[in-house]
């Protein structure tokens, strides 16, 4: 399904996703004695705090408990947050992957319909997206992989607003909302997007109570950000990018091979005292659109990781950094050049 409203460059609602890596054990965070090697799983840990009190209590405990470490988690991280008044993010998507919620039917896809559609009114069918999960072991290079789907399996369903600008995506191990721009539709910064994915997501979480559905047991977080140049914007070619991307230095230095176009993809890890709570992905590369043949550069930085913990506010702490990770990577991209074009108006792009 094409996204819709800002012009076509072929970026499609199933592209928000992968299909690599096996699943990882849920993060384990650390204390201030992170380099003991001493630590617990969130949910672990807090367990054990509640075991003599009563259930009532325990429940309430463990949430507290969690939401303290999560935002003690958050507030340790840096923050970067620029603002431009012209940014060329054309999409974003914020995801919760999550086990199989196996009592969820086909027809919970039309009874949460029913639940938004005034907000939704468009509904599809769209094929399964595999979900990645972060593994942390010995580093690998990204491979394609693919499974035989039986027939029998739910699809995925979208759940698109009037003007195009919202997408609600469901499938029975994950939740997706993604914002679209458009030329007369600025982007409204990842506080307010991220604000309307909780919004979205609890109203999910309240259908699922109702429908007596088990509460999703959230295995990752996912935030993807995707912004066009076009090439009319940079120079005359694909060949100008340095003007507005910072290119690694891996040319051949020679007069009689002259670059084209270029292609740049980084993976990082993102860290928190030393350990591994995600990833990072950036990926530069020339496209075309589809319907009538402008050349751009698509800049495509991806954030994945575990929540930390296992309510909606341990999801919202990691979507906290992820939203520092993406920005930072973004900086790092783009020349100082670049950033004036988008009139970068934060004064401080490194911190606030």
């Amino acid at each position: 399904m094409a996204v819709q409203g800002r012009e076509s460059w072929g970026i499609s609602a199933s592209k928000v996703g992968g299909c690599y890596d096996r699943p990882a054990s849920p993060i384990v965070l650390r204390g201030q004695d992170a380099g003991s090697g001493r630590g617990c799983r969130v949910d672990q840990g807090i367990r054990r705090v509640g075991q003599s009190v009563n259930r009532g209590w325990t429940k309430s405990l463990w949430r507290g408990r969690e939401q303290r470490i999560a935002r003690e988690v958050a507030d340790n991280v840096q923050k970067v947050r620029p603002k431009f008044e012209r940014p060329p993010l054309i999409e974003q998507a914020i995801t919760v992957i999550f086990d199989e919620l196996s009592d969820f039917s086909l027809g919970d896809f039309g009874l949460y319909w029913a639940q938004i559609r005034d907000a939704f009114p468009h509904s599809e069918a769209q094929p399964l997206i595999e979900s990645r999960i972060e593994d942390f072991g010995e580093f690998r290079p990204r491979e394609m992989t693919f499974r035989i789907i039986p027939a029998e399996t739910l699809p995925r369903c979208t759940y698109r607003s009037e003007d195009g600008s919202e997408l609600v995506q469901v499938q029975q191990d994950r939740f997706t909302f993604n914002w679209s721009g458009s030329p007369d539709r600025a982007y409204p910064h990842s506080e307010a997007t991220v604000a309307r994915f909780a919004e979205l997501f609890r109203g999910f979480l309240a259908y699922l109570e109702r429908r007596a559905i088990a509460t999703p047991a959230i295995r990752q977080c996912e935030i993807i950000n995707v912004n066009i140049v076009p090439v009319a914007d940079i120079g005359g070619t694909y060949a100008d990018a340095p003007a507005f991307f910072n290119i690694p230095t891996a040319d051949v230095l020679a007069d009689f091979l002259p670059a084209e176009s270029y292609a740049v993809n980084t993976q990082r890890r993102i860290l928190r005292e030393g350990e591994p709570i995600g990833r990072l992905y950036s990926a530069l590369s020339p496209v075309i659109r589809s319907d009538d043949g402008v050349q751009a550069y698509r800049l495509e930085i991806t954030a994945r990781g575990a929540p930390l913990g296992t309510t909606l506010e341990g999801v919202l702490a990691f979507f906290d950094i992820a939203r520092s990770a993406i920005n930072a990577a973004f900086m790092a991209a783009t020349t100082p050049a670049a950033r004036l074009f988008w009139r970068e108006i934060d004064g401080n792009s490194s911190a606030g």
